[in-house]
């Protein structure tokens, strides 16, 4: 266990930060503390998860940027545009869907609702636990 705290400073005995999104029929980004997370993307659908997070918290208060761009209107019935977005904390042996939720964004919200185009939308959020980095003080 040691040896993979060496290895991979994001699993640190305080726990990691994730993010984890999916979008569908929807063209937008997501920004960490203004580090890009995810592009905009031509495609359909698009998921991930990033488990490295970590680097890009910052001690007192964050912001999560998501902005959606325009609907994805390629084929002959594209669905509906939906995106969710979420920032958990886990530990280490814990997927990032088992982590405890910090931060949640929908939309929209009430399923059959429509977006408006373009939207953005600035969550800030302050963490209780800060990942160890220098990062921030030497910016």
């Amino acid at each position: 266990l040691f040896i993979l705290f060496l290895l991979n400073p994001v699993f640190a005995e305080e726990g990691y930060y994730s993010l984890s999104y999916n979008m569908n029929s929807i063209v937008a980004s997501i920004e960490l503390n203004g580090i890009m997370q995810t592009e905009p993307s031509n495609e359909e659908f698009k998921s991930g998860v990033a488990t490295d997070l970590n680097l890009w918290i910052m001690p007192g208060e964050n912001t999560l940027k998501i902005k959606l761009l325009k609907p994805y209107k390629k084929g002959k019935n594209p669905s509906e545009p939906k995106i969710k977005v979420y920032i958990r904390f886990g530990q280490a042996g814990q997927t990032s869907d088992e982590g405890k939720e910090i931060v949640s964004f929908i939309a929209p919200e009430v399923e059959g609702d429509n977006i408006t185009f373009p939207f953005e939308k600035e969550i800030k959020f302050t963490p209780a636990i800060i990942p160890p980095s220098e990062l921030w003080t030497k910016a």
